[in-house]
Parts: structure tokens; sequence; C-alpha cells
């Protein structure tokens, strides 16, 4: 069966046809037919025309011997249709894990039971030798490997498969042998797969093999139990043929792959498939079948690629700060297949790649040397006072020049005011600022002067004690539940710090919120969160302590002396997202034959909230990104951050127990007595957000400049000025929405619970009913978030689409406050599931909170245990109508009275 593995040859290509050759001789004598992908005519074939002229009934043994003639004697040519390129990810959804679920929990999952029916039905409808058929035709191959490595943030995982290893013993899980190495797997179930395989990798294995931190896998697949019984016991057969070193890598499983073969892209079950899987068991590059010379071309490029660049290429930003050669960028890899001439010096792309496109967004113009831009003068500009009037400069050519004044209003370059360009630029000399943290919990940190150099951030200071442990403050980019290494955080004193980051750097001025977290975990209370933890900057603060007699004493915050109270406290200028790229979707290359066409457009990574909401609340915030990150890294000099509001969940979720524990780097005051603190901090369930919001005291009113900055921007009253208007209520529908894209109300209950709504407003409950959708495109967006601002009632299924409730309606604040006038969210949950959330986020805002299990509703403190949805659970939920209903006239009456 491994006879191949002897193959050798001088020449890959013939190495390549020999191998072909005796396999499909082989199966000829079984009258099984293997046929290779061969080249389009040029003229008519005579071969070609004699199978086609040949009768229905010796139809198969005349394309059985036009196979074998095509691949004895190239000459011979019969045109096939062209192969697409693989169109999708391939891999699962959940990350995978080595405890299988009970054919119990199979059984209660209403989705999983769907999904499995939808396979059996599939699978119903395809013959026993469909797979053996397919074969005739391309060899069996289906698709052709993508020419770039799929993006990090849309690839998919590596189902977990179990197998006995040669070197027997227990089953080994893929999953255990995946994790933390690069490797090359290969799904092997007959010999033709196994010299597919062979072919493929062979050339990389021989260049590569010896890499520590690649490694490949074989899997020999038989699900057929008597091939998989016959296969175990010729295992030492098997083990003759294998380098010993390999044994542990090589799995020889019966497991049934049908409810996971077409995840895989495993249409054919006698071909072989290759996989590259990164460190995450990410699917990151597939190939199937009788490789074309440039997937093995594509392959030896990628593993070169990994062993010049092994952080950048399969881990993003993570980066040794000793290390002066710098990673590569996100387009290297198809550089190596697709040139691409990139742009000239004035930010446009070469004369011979210009159409009709380019010229609309960057203009058609002519440029000379030391212009900024080629557009009229007098157009469009920055104006710079002349005398009486202003004068617009934009093109400012070589004999122009634009003098600043020395005003410093603005903490970017101006024109005529702001930062000069030289002051961007810091000469510290022998005294590098020293950092400084202002505020910290765990996870959420304040800190002044912190330093960037090759990725890695940098604190200095000659007392580590007047900082919050590392641990504390950030984590391993690598895995978040581990403390940050030395290339991703480090504290130098000061006499290191001259050595390591030099006596100069670039100063960034401002306020910046930096957040640590991947891509995958952004949500809607990242920016919450900040906000919150900025706004401690703010606020007065007073600290509490008890003395040895037992004396209460309240006393200023020695952490916050000196910011200078609210008037010093400036806006943020950018939020920073290091491990979140620019854009989600991956690089394709242009659709068509024309070189100058442009390729297909591509999202922008999720950040937690609406682009829009960052442009109508925080303006002067710019968002970076981890090319941003790169480029810094990349000019090789530190950069000094003035103030940095520090965000790492990992850290915040490792020293959850901390939450409690007002930090200071004086041992002057002692918290071991804020007994309310301590219990809040370990109250059951609270989100990882939450810690800011348990640490730190803040005013109230600290949410009302956010809500009040979107109102404006809907042109919406800054507050209710009507006493006795009636409530309007918003119902976020996910009934428009994809599968898949989040819970949502139940098929049968959601007719209902509209119909119910409207009834109310009709008998004038309600003043108006809003029905928007869950996660708002930007096309709807504003008419969304007013409808919310405008509502003194929400309600939707249970997730992050009821997120954007803070922005509701407050109660008015010329009326007498009363318990029940604030407005109230309702949050629905299938029964046994509940997460505090939306619940946490709405009352730290001054809104009330409502939970519902089926016709059950939760309110104040007798809300259910925590209990997060089950894995594969579905995820519609079903409601009581005339119980909301019941309560949503209710509420009605309380907000109208």
């Amino acid at each position: 069966m491994y006879a191949v593995r002897q193959f050798t040859s001088p020449s890959f290509t013939c190495s390549r046809r020999f191998a072909t050759l005796n396999l499909t001789k082989s199966l000829h004598k079984r009258n099984i037919t293997f046929s290779s992908p061969r080249r389009v005519p040029e003229s008519p074939s005579s071969a070609a025309t004699t199978v086609e002229e040949q009768p229905h009934a010796t139809e198969s043994k005349g394309k059985q011997k036009e196979s074998l003639e095509s691949i004895e004697n190239p000459d011979i040519i019969v045109e096939e249709d062209r192969l697409p390129f693989l169109q999708r990810p391939l891999g699962v959804k959940d990350r995978p894990t080595t405890v299988a679920r009970s054919w119990r929990e199979d059984m209660m999952d209403q989705e999983t039971r769907i999904h499995h029916r939808e396979k059996l039905v599939k699978a119903a409808g395809k013959g026993y030798y469909s797979d053996l058929n397919a074969t005739r035709r391309h060899g069996g191959k289906t698709w052709i490997a993508p020419k770039v490595l799929i993006r990090e943030d849309k690839a998919l995982y590596f189902p977990d498969i179990a197998g006995t290893p040669l070197t027997g013993g227990d089953k080994v899980h893929t999953t255990d042998l995946l994790m933390g190495k690069v490797t090359i797997l290969s799904i092997l179930s007959s010999k033709i797969s196994e010299a597919h395989s062979e072919i493929l990798t062979k050339p990389t294995l021989e260049a590569y093999g010896g890499n520590p931190l690649l490694q490949t896998v074989e899997i020999n697949l038989q699900e057929n139990l008597l091939k998989s019984l016959l296969v175990s016991l010729f295992a030492r057969n098997i083990r003759s043929n294998i380098p010993e070193e390999q044994w542990g890598r090589y799995l020889i499983s019966s497991q049934n792959m049908d409810y996971v073969r077409d995840d895989l892209g495993f249409a054919n079950r006698h071909v072989g498939y290759v996989y590259l899987i990164d460190k995450a068991c990410r699917i990151r590059w597939a190939a199937c079948a009788d490789p074309m010379p440039e997937e093995v071309d594509a392959l030896q490029a990628y593993w070169e690629l990994f062993k010049r660049y092994p952080r950048r290429l399969f881990n993003p930003l993570k980066r040794d700060a000793s290390s002066k050669k710098l990673d590569i960028a996100p387009h290297a890899t198809r550089s190596l297949i697709n040139k691409d001439p990139g742009y000239e010096r004035d930010g446009r792309r070469p004369q011979a790649w210009r159409d009709e496109l380019e010229n609309i967004i960057a203009g058609d113009w002519l440029w000379e040397e030391g212009e900024i831009a080629g557009v009229e003068r007098g157009q469009i500009g920055v104006a710079l006072s002349s005398g009486s009037g202003s004068k617009t400069v934009y093109n400012v050519g070589k004999a122009k020049s634009a003098s600043r004044s020395s005003a410093r209003e603005s903490l970017g370059v101006g024109v005529t005011n702001g930062t000069t360009a030289q002051e961007q630029l810091e000469h510290w000399g022998d005294s590098i600022p020293e950092s400084k943290a202002i505020a910290h919990v765990a996870g959420y940190t304040i800190l002044e002067n912190i330093f960037i150099l090759n990725g890695t951030g940098f604190l200095v200071t000659d007392s580590a004690s007047s900082l919050p442990p590392l641990g504390s403050m950030a984590s391993s980019a690598v895995n978040s539940i581990l403390a940050p290494r030395g290339q991703d955080w480090r504290v130098l004193n000061r006499v290191t710090a001259q050595d390591i980051l030099g006596t100069f750097g670039g100063r960034i001025r401002g306020t910046t919120w930096l957040t640590t977290e991947p891509a995958d975990s952004q949500d809607p209370y990242t920016v919450f969160s900040l906000h919150r933890l900025h706004s401690y900057l703010a606020s007065p603060h007073s600290y509490s302590k008890v003395s040895p007699s037992g004396l209460h004493i309240l006393s200023p915050d020695s952490v916050n002396v000196g910011l200078g109270g609210s008037q010093s406290v400036t806006p943020p200028l950018r939020m920073w997202l290091p491990r979140v790229p620019t854009l989600s979707s991956p690089s394709l290359p242009p659709i068509g034959k024309d070189e100058k066409a442009h390729p297909p457009l591509r999202e922008k990574s999720y950040t937690g909230s609406h682009p829009s909401l960052y442009k109508a609340v925080f303006p002067t915030v710019g968002i970076l990104y981890a090319e941003d990150w790169k480029d810094y890294a990349d000019m090789q000099i530190p950069f000094l951050l003035e103030r940095v509001l520090l965000v790492d969940r990992g850290a915040a979720e490792r020293g959850r127990s901390e939450w409690g524990e007002k930090w200071s780097d004086s041992s002057k005051y002692d918290s071991s007595n804020d007994e309310l603190r301590k219990r809040q901090a370990v109250e059951d369930g609270l989100p990882v957000w939450a810690a800011p919001f348990v640490a730190f005291d803040i005013s109230s009113g600290w949410f009302e400049p956010v809500r009040s900055a979107l109102r404006s921007y809907l042109r919406l009253p800054a507050e209710s000025t009507q006493k006795k208007r009636k409530p309007e209520l918003t119902y976020v529908s996910m009934a428009d929405e994809p599968q898949g894209s989040g819970p949502r109300i139940r098929d049968e209950d959601h007719p209902e619970l509209l119909k119910g709504l409207h009834a109310l407003k009709a008998e004038g409950i309600l003043g108006e009913v809003h029905v928007v959708r869950g996660n708002g495109t930007r096309d709807v967006w504003e008419d969304r978030m007013t409808a919310i601002s405008r509502s003194n009632i929400m309600l939707g299924a249970f997730g992050g689409n009821l997120a954007d409730s803070v922005f509701m309606t407050p109660p008015s604040k010329t009326e007498a406050p009363q318990p029940d006038s604030a407005p109230v969210l309702m949050e629905f949950f299938p029964s046994g599931t509940f997460l505090r959330d939306q619940e946490y986020a709405v009352r730290s805002v001054g809104l009330r909170y409502t939970a519902w299990w089926g016709e059950r509703k939760f309110k104040g403190i007798s809300l259910p245990q925590v209990m997060g949805p089950r894995s594969g659970q579905n995820l519609y939920v079903g409601i009581d109508v005339p119980a909301v209903l019941e309560e949503i006239r209710a509420e009605a009456k309380r907000l109208s009275s």
C-alpha cells in the first residue's frame, strides 16, 4: 500500500508521471479507471471522436481505454471543463475539542438533528460507486487550491479526528497533535490518495522537513469498519514504510466523516486531501486529488515564508522585541504568485494599470515633483491666514512654504497652529520619561509614558512596585490565559531602558485607547467599558479605610491626585486594535483575465460597534489596526505614548478575584475592609468587561455625554420635555437576518407578538411601535438608533443585538425621579440560559431590566443563575406572547402616570 513512497527520480515531472502511470495500470487490471487532468485540444482528436461514437453499451470500456492511452501517450488530448478555484474557507465553525458530545445531547439539539438529517438525505441520494465514477472526470479533483492563504480571521477549524497511532496504545486526537504547531495534514484512504499526497508534499518535506516548528500528520481514514480492521492488522507492514519518528503522527481511523465531509471539501473518498493548518487548528490552505505544478510550488512557497517569518504568517503581530528583522506584510504571500506593481510616488497606480474606476477614485491629473497633491489650486484645501483674507493652499510646490504658529490648541501637526513636525520627535537624552500608573484594576489600566518598539510594549521605572504586575495588566499574545511574554510587554529600569530604547524616539500625543483583544473577541462592550474607564479621569474621588481603632476615614484618592480636574482631561484621539486586521475578508485575485481589473471589494473588520457610532459619538477618535501596529514596528525606533488606557480581558479574567481590591502604588491606604466592593467583585456571573464598573466609583451621569452626543447627531432633543407622553417601544427583530447571525424569537411567536404590539398602539397604550433589524446595517443604522433613543421599552431575543439599549430615553431631569420612571429592557432567553451582559449594562446607566424564560419573568435581585448557551444549542427562543403583552401594558401605564 505504501510502495509509492519508494518512487525516486531526479526529475519531479518524471516521478509524478511514473507514479500516476503505475497506479492507473494497477487499477485498469481491476476495471477501475483513473484519469488525470488533460489539456484543452488545439485540434479535433481522433481518439476523442472515437469515444463519442461508441455505442452506449461499450461506453465504459471505451472510456477506460481512452483514459489509459491519454496517460501513456501525452499526444492524445481530450477536452474537459475547467476546474474552479476553492471559493470558501474549509473547516468547521466550532473550535475542536477532544470531548465528544453524547448521543443524548445531539438528540436534544434541534439544529444538530436538522443538520444530521440534511446530511443523511444527501448521502441517501448518492450511489455506492459515485465517488469511484467521479474519478473519471479530472481524476476526482473538484477544486483547485487557492493562490493565497486564508486569512486568520476567516479561517475555520479542522475537526477533531481520533485514531490509533502506529506506536500503538490509546487513541490520539488530532486536536492534541495540531495545537501549537504548523502542520501539513494528509487524509489517505487509498493508494491513489497516497500518490496525490506524496506528489504534493515530497518537494516541500525534502526542503524543509527538518524544521522543528513544522510537522506532518497523516490520517489513514477507512470509514468502512471491515477495511479499517484489515488496515489495522497490516499496521506492521505500514510501519516498515514509515520513518519511526513519524509513527506517533500517523493515525489509523475509522471515524464517520459524513457530518463534516462538505465542511472539509472532502468530496471523494478515493483521492487525497492535504491541509495546511496553523497553530490554532485553523485551515489556512488546502489541495485535493492529483496536484497541479502550481499547487506544489505554492505549498513550498508558504513553508519557505514560514521558515523566514514564522510569527507573521501564522501568528500576526507576535514579534520578538529584540529582533531587528521584522515580519512580512499581510499581502506578502500573494506577491510570490501574482506580481503587483504597487503605487507610484503620487499615490496612484502606474499608468498602464489605471482604468476608468481608478480615475474616478484618484483623479486624472498631472503631478510634478515637490507638490503635495494634484488638484487645482484654490479648489479644496486648508485655509491659511494672509492679511485681511484667506488663501486656500493644497498644492504646496517647491517654492512655497507654510508657516506655523506656536499655538498648541491642536495635538496634531497643523498648518497655522498645533504641533510642528519637529516636535513629534522626542529627544530625552539621559532623562528618559518614567512610566506611571494612574488607575488600575485587573485588565483595565490607565498609564502615562509607555513605549512601543518592534511590536513590544515597554514600561520604564526604577521602582517596580509603583506599577501593577504585568500579569495583571496584559496577557500573552499567543494565549490570553497566560501572563505576557517578554516579547509582548516588559518593565525596564532606566539604565536598561537607555540601552534598549536609546536617547530619542517618536511621540504619540494625546490619549490612546489600546485594546489587545483579537478579532473574534470584539463585542459592543469594548467601547462601553473603555469610556467608563476614561470617565475615571474626570471624576472626583475619595478613598475610605477603617483605622485600627475602628474609625471610618474618608480621604482623597492619592492615585488620582494631580490630574487637574475634568477641565484637563482631553478626549481620546485614537483607538488601537493591534490584533485586529483592517480588513476581514480574504484578498482574492481579480475576476476575469483583464490585468487592469480591480480585485473584489473587501470588508472591514468588526470592532464591536457600528462604524457610524464612532463618527457620531466619538468624532475625535481615529481607529488604528494591526497593520498600523506593524507600520510603527517597521520604523525600528521607539515611540512614546503620552497616555494609554490599556484593556486586556485575559488579564481581567485571571484577576477576577481582585476586582474589589483598590490598587495603589502606596501602602498608605488599606482597602481590605471594603466588604461591599469585595462582595460585588465576586458576584456571580458578572461579565469580564465589568471590572472597571466594580473597581471605580464614578458619578451616576458618566454616560450622559455619550447619550447626548448621539441624540444631538440624530437631531433629537437632549432629554424628554413631554411630561405626559405615551411610551414608545422598540422590538429588535432578527427575522430578516440570515440564519446563524444570532438568537431570534421563534417563528410561530414572532407574528403573534407583532400583532399584539400594534394592537396596543391602536388602543392608545403605546405611542409608537418601532420594529428594527438586529444588526443595524449601514443603510438603516440612523433609523434604528433614532427609534431606540426615543423609546421607553425595548425587547428582543438575548444577545449583543440589544446592546444599544443603553441609549434609550432617560427620565426628564425636570421631573421628580420615580422608581419606575426609567426605561426598561426586556430580554428573552431559552429556559435554562441566562447571561448578565445586557442586564449589567443597562443598570449601570440607570435603566431597568426584566429577563424572561417563557412565561416566567425575573426582575431586581430575583435573576436566575448565569448559564451560558450550550455548544450547538438551538437559538430559537420561545415566548409566552399574552404574558409579555400584559407586562408591556402594565409598564406603559407606569411610564405614563
